[in-house]
Order: structure tokens, then C-alpha cells, then sequence
């Protein structure tokens, strides 16, 4: 039980700590990044059950070029191409399911099947040009878990308001498939008669469309501050679904604070 309410918060604050823009460190030097903060967000995806959660990240970037390897609470990238503007790399993630003993606190929802943890892997591929930033990320259960494929896009501006502020706005989206939407919005049977939630039966879909806005102080080379705010919108099945729809809510929202240490 203990194991599983860490990895809660280590998946929530990986999705969180995603919103705000990556750390630059000097690329000729190399460095090492590490943070830790504080976060809210669902107990799971379409609750309306929101949960503090804390955060940590790190990052190491390669003194012999832009390589890096980052992990942001369960997601670990790690990037293998030394370019001015492309990054690309695998990616490893630990997605948490929707565990009735743990996650849920919907004494309606918690009647129907678990959704199992699933350990996943994918690819990268984002292109930086100037203040903008696009992204593609490809992730495929491994681990009989969900079973399922997604694939996020999502891309962002960055603003120097001044040497020491910076304010990040950006946007995504998710499509996941049909093991992936029926895992997490499914209402099977006998999920029905257990919940007295209608049958239902999610296809492959976009998922949802988020946006993002998050800002980073720099108090000096060392230390910085970062906050992050996300609304993302549940869209066509994953919003329909009895799951979103009669017991959470489309609208779900992060928010996090998190203060960053980099070693030059």
C-alpha cells in the first residue's frame, strides 16, 4: 500500500512538473538539475476528487554536447541527439491505473474493476526554434496493464519578461486507442450491475485538449522557482463515459510549486 501511494505521487508530479519548460543548463559545461516541490491534482483521471501531492525532478545534461537524461517523477527521457533545435530519444514511463483501495474515494467508481499500473516505453521527437517549443510523445503499455497506445502533442512559448522571470504558455493534446480508452472509460457489464453506472464502450479517441501556463524566477545560477498551472478539457468518449460524466468531471486541473537546484 505504501509502495503504491509513492508512485501516486511520483506520477502526478511527473505530470505537473511537465507542464512548465524543461531546465536549460550549459550545454559546454554540462550540469545536473534537482527539484522538489508541491502539487494538486485528480485522484485519478475524470475525478472530481483532487489530492496534494509532492514533486521531483531531475536532470543531466551531457558536457560533451546537448545529451541529456531527465526524469520527471516517473517518466525518465533521455535525449541522443546534439542539435541546436532537434531533441529526440526513448522514453520510459510508469503510468498509474485507477486502484479502488488507493486512488478512488467515489464510492460508486470503487465498486467497478481495477485498472491495473502499466510500465511503458516510447519515443520523443520535438523541434525548439527561438521561444517555441513543439513535441511528439509516443507511449505503448508494455506490461499488461492498460494494453493500450497514446500519442501527445503539444508545443509551447516561452516569455523573457526579464533576466529573472520567464512565463510559459502552451497547449496539447492526447489520442489514445481503444485498450487505452477502454481501460480508464469503459463501464463493462459487469461493472454496471456492481456501480448501477449504464454500459458503455469507449473507442479510440482524442482524449482531451489541454492548456498550460507556467512561470520560473531565477534567483540566481543555482537556484530558481518554478509554478505551473494546467486545465485540460476531457473530450468526445473519455467525457461521455458514466465515469467522467455521472460520477467526476471533464474538467481537470494541476497546479504546482516546485524550487530547483542546478549544479554547474
Amino acid at each position: 500500500m505504501k509502495n503504491h501511494k509513492v508512485l501516486i505521487i511520483l506520477f502526478w508530479g511527473a505530470l505537473i512538473f511537465s507542464l512548465s519548460p524543461p531546465v536549460h543548463v550549459q550545454a559546454d559545461n554540462g550540469g545536473l538539475s534537482l527539484g522538489i516541490g508541491m502539487g494538486l491534482a485528480p485522484d485519478y483521471i475524470g475525478s472530481d476528487e483532487y489530492t496534494g501531492i509532492p514533486m521531483v525532478y531531475g536532470k543531466m545534461t551531457c558536457p560533451a554536447g546537448d545529451y541529456y537524461v531527465e526524469l520527471a517523477g516517473t517518466t525518465v527521457r533521455a535525449n541522443v541527439v546534439n542539435h541546436d533545435h532537434l531533441v529526440f530519444g526513448p522514453l520510459a514511463n510508469y503510468r498509474l491505473g485507477r486502484d479502488d483501495a488507493v486512488s478512488v474515494d467515489d464510492n460508486v467508481v470503487e465498486k467497478m474493476d481495477s485498472v491495473d499500473d502499466s510500465f511503458e516505453v516510447g519515443a520523443f521527437l520535438g523541434l525548439v526554434v527561438d521561444e517555441w517549443a513543439f513535441m511528439a510523445e509516443a507511449f505503448q503499455d508494455v506490461s499488461d496493464g492498460h494494453d493500450g497506445f497514446l500519442v501527445t502533442f503539444s508545443g509551447s512559448y516561452t516569455w523573457d519578461v526579464s533576466s529573472s522571470w520567464n512565463l510559459i504558455l502552451g497547449g496539447s493534446t492526447t489520442w489514445a486507442d481503444k485498450d487505452y480508452m477502454g481501460a480508464f472509460f469503459d463501464v463493462s457489464p459487469r461493472d454496471s450491475i456492481r456501480s448501477g453506472l449504464p454500459v458503455y464502450d469507449a473507442d479510440s479517441q482524442w482524449r482531451d485538449v489541454s492548456c498550460s501556463l507556467g512561470a520560473m524566477y531565477a534567483w540566481n545560477d543555482e537556484w530558481s522557482l518554478r509554478l505551473s498551472g494546467d486545465y485540460s478539457w476531457l473530450i468526445s468518449d473519455a467525457k461521455n463515459s458514466p465515469v467522467t460524466e455521472d460520477r467526476g468531471d471533464k474538467n481537470q486541473f494541476h497546479f504546482g510549486v516546485m524550487a530547483i537546484y542546478t549544479f554547474w
